[in-house]
């Protein structure tokens, strides 16, 4: 079962200055998945833990996710549970929503190499990673991906069978390593945040992305159709090999508008054979390019691959059904 969480929230620089926002990739819908600053945040250096926010941040949740939490853990020590997750891909992206007038200041963004805690960092330390984006606050989108550093994270996340239970959180943020848990079952900080410097009360709206993909009992109601489509996928990682000679030829093109003219170079080569294959064959590769165009154009490169996917999955599901 294959499902993408969406969610919207307003973030706004506090009192002292300072704004933010932590995003911890959640395979739940009743957890809290992020903690930003509202307009009474006084703080100077953002430290927060999110399931617990401090006075002036608050919390949200992916609420449009199908399960929760209690979902993911086993009735018993034999009972496997009803549902178990991994993380496909995720992404956050942010945009000034105040006036031009006021627009101003600078957005540090980082999604930790790692994966380890970014709570707490300051301006100073975060400009130390290499990873690090810095941008001006501007009237554009900007945008950060996350997808897995190791492979544990790509592993489904299941429940320890023995005396001692594996912590439901573990169970739901395969993004955060180990170490962020403590005995009282609490999450401490994030893998990706963005750190704004700025005026008071300036606001930004910010959208989380997480792909996730199900298994077990309950995610049985609702299975689709596999991701993994031979054509569909070739299509997209033949487009994205050619990302370093494009971009070699044109160092000041963005890498979406790199991969939008890969994928229209790739759909131009595959026409023909296609014509001699078949309306099936055709039909396939042009939803491939068409969903892996809209996944960059909408969520940039952390979408690419899941949009191309499932635009192939549409394209052999509209021919199989006529």
């Amino acid at each position: 079962m294959k499902v993408r969480g969406f969610a919207r929230f307003k973030v706004t620089i506090g009192t002292g200055g300072i704004g933010f926002c932590y995003f911890t990739p959640c395979m739940s819908n009743d957890t809290a998945s992020v903690v930003y600053s509202t307009s009474t945040y006084a703080g100077t250096n953002a430290n927060e833990t999110v399931t617990l926010a401090t006075i002036g941040a608050t919390s949200g949740s992916m609420t449009s996710l199908p399960f929760a939490t209690a979902s993911f853990a086993p009735g018993s020590s034999s009972t496997p549970a009803a549902v178990a997750g991994r993380i496909v891909a995720a992404a956050l992206s942010w945009q000034y929503t105040g006036t031009v007038a006021d627009m101003g200041g600078v957005v540090y963004a980082l999604v930790h190499p790692d994966h380890s805690n970014t709570n707490n960092i300051g301006a100073n330390n975060i400009g130390a990673f290499a990873e690090t984006q810095v941008s001006r606050v501007d009237a554009k989108r900007h945008w950060i991906g996350l997808s897995s550093v190791d492979e544990m994270e790509t592993n489904y996340v299941l429940p320890v069978d023995n005396a001692v239970p594996t912590p439901s959180l573990e169970l739901v943020y395969p993004y955060s390593n180990g170490d962020r848990f403590n005995s009282t079952d609490t999450l401490a900080g994030a893998p990706a945040c963005i750190w704004i410097q700025g005026k008071a009360g300036n606001t930004f709206q910010v959208e989380v992305v997480t792909h996730v993909e199900y298994i077990g009992s309950s995610a049985q109601y609702a299975l689709t159709p596999t991701h993994s489509d031979a054509v569909g996928f070739e299509v997209v990682q033949n487009a994205s090999a050619r990302l370093p000679s494009l971009a070699q030829a044109k160092p000041e093109a963005s890498r979406p508008s790199l991969m939008r003219e890969a994928l229209r170079e790739v759909g131009n080569e595959l026409r023909p054979a296609a014509a001699i294959a078949g309306r099936g064959l055709l039909q396939i590769a042009g939803n491939a390019i068409a969903g892996a165009a809209y996944g960059v154009a909408r969520y940039g490169m952390a979408g690419m691959l899941t949009g191309g996917a499932l635009g192939a999955a549409s394209g052999a599901l509209r021919l199989t059904n006529g």
